[in-house]
């Protein structure tokens, strides 16, 4: 299953929503890549190469997952700036 950015919300309310899908897209377009092969022993999961240390953190509204580094975007623009 594919998850869509607009369905999203939807879709991963807990990492066990997330451990049904192979792939999402961030809100950016860029896919991610969801490896759930350990689920099944210890409920570990990988987003792309990084691991999520604590997962369903009730914040807000919303639930989020701790990962163990930052996800950049494949396609992240610079901006410079000159001036006074």
């Amino acid at each position: 299953m594919k998850g869509e950015p607009d369905k999203m919300a939807k879709i991963c309310d807990t990492a066990a929503d997330a451990a049904k899908l192979e792939t999402a897209k961030t809100l950016q377009g860029q896919e991610l890549k969801i490896d759930t092969s350990k689920w099944h022993l210890h409920n570990k999961m990988k987003i792309n190469d990084t691991n999520v240390v604590t997962a369903d953190v009730l914040a807000g509204n919303k639930v989020i997952h701790v990962i163990d580094r930052a996800i950049i975007p494949k396609y992240a623009s610079v901006l410079t700036f000159s001036g006074a």
